[in-house]
């Protein structure tokens, strides 16, 4: 059975122009120990599928109807309090920008330690002393923490704030909060956006370290195809908030199905001079009110013909290549 599974998500939020479906019928699942991507352009729906596997989007009636599993328990119908329990305790998030996420009055080691005490439940001593010992044993772990994701000098670091920190140091130090209370699932929503190129790598290979060292399944969000293909044991491909092919990685890239795929591969940087020519994808991704019947990447799609406005269901093609598109070949 598989860690988390997805099926059939709607996430539809009301706007002045119509309602915007930003999640449309997704579904897919991640294993244990398993590292999937959540990739597609901007706008695709990836955050918002990611926010309301937590149900932190607002309001959270935008969430119409679908399954979320995780385990054996519905996360749609557990009460506020058990899914305070569920946040950071089973399933952590990584957010994009972490001056968003820390408190910058707080000291970051405050920070670090406030998320286990919040989830210690049964750990926390109501004795003094008990309390006491709770406490020396979160700031160890939180040191050690620090020490694991490479921060410098964690003693000095515990005691600073987080205008003190780089932005690599700042995500560091989110992935540290993430991984306090030990949880099974990591959703990283693309930590490594806002970094420089040598940053963002030490941070990929930092999340493939604590994933084998901490046996976490992630799943990592990112409109970057490298940053996938380096980290990533599975992808689904998302556009204007649809599923649009799902498949292994090295499977998917090498051979790639649905035409928006393609599409993203192609416009990825080369370094050979043969290659140095990006393909950009033509066009911009659609607005979400009121989509056009058919496949939605249609508009921008070269090899669209009349039976593209026919929509197209993920269909297999083996056990493990998801794909919408009648182009696809058919199995056996």
């Amino acid at each position: 059975m598989a860690l988390l599974e997805v099926e059939d998500l709607v996430v539809e939020f009301r706007s002045d122009y119509g309602d915007v479906r930003a999640s449309d019928r997704v579904s897919f699942t991640v294993d244990k120990g398993e590292v999937v991507g959540l990739v597609g352009e901007s706008g695709s729906g990836k955050t918002v599928t990611s926010k309301a596997i937590l149900r932190l989007v607002e309001p959270e009636s935008a969430i119409r109807s679908g399954r979320i599993r995780f385990r054996d328990r519905d996360v749609l119908t557990l009460s506020e309090e058990a899914m305070r329990d569920l946040r950071a305790s089973e399933i952590a998030m990584v957010f994009q920008d972490p001056m968003t996420a820390l408190n910058p009055v707080l000291r970051i080691g405050d920070q670090l330690t406030r998320v286990y005490l919040e989830h210690a439940r049964g750990d926390a001593s109501t004795s003094p002393g008990g309390r006491k010992a709770l406490l020396a044993s979160t700031r160890e772990r939180a040191m050690e923490l620090l020490r694991t994701v490479r921060i410098p000098d964690p003693e000095v670091r515990f005691g600073q704030y987080p205008h003190q920190f780089s932005g690599g140091m700042r995500q560091r130090v989110m992935i540290a909060m993430a991984l306090m209370c030990r949880p099974s699932l990591l959703i990283a929503d693309e930590p490594t956006t806002a970094l420089d190129a040598t940053v963002e790598l030490q941070v990929i290979e930092l999340i493939k370290e604590l994933q084998r060292k901490f046996q976490v399944s992630v799943l990592f969000i990112s409109h970057n195809l490298g940053v996938i293909a380096k980290l990533c044991d599975r992808v689904v491909v998302m556009y204007a908030g649809r599923v649009l092919e799902s498949a292994p990685t090295v499977e998917l890239f090498s051979r790639p199905q649905h035409p928006y795929t393609r599409a993203l591969i192609g416009s990825l940087a080369r370094g050979t001079k043969a290659e140095k020519l990006l393909k950009p994808i033509r066009g911009e991704p659609p607005h979400l009110v009121g989509l056009p019947a058919g496949c939605p990447f249609r508009p921008r799609c070269d090899l669209a013909v009349e039976a593209c406005v026919e929509a197209q269901p993920l269909r297999p093609l083996g056990s493990s290549h998801l794909v919408a598109c009648h182009r696809a070949p058919t199995p056996g």
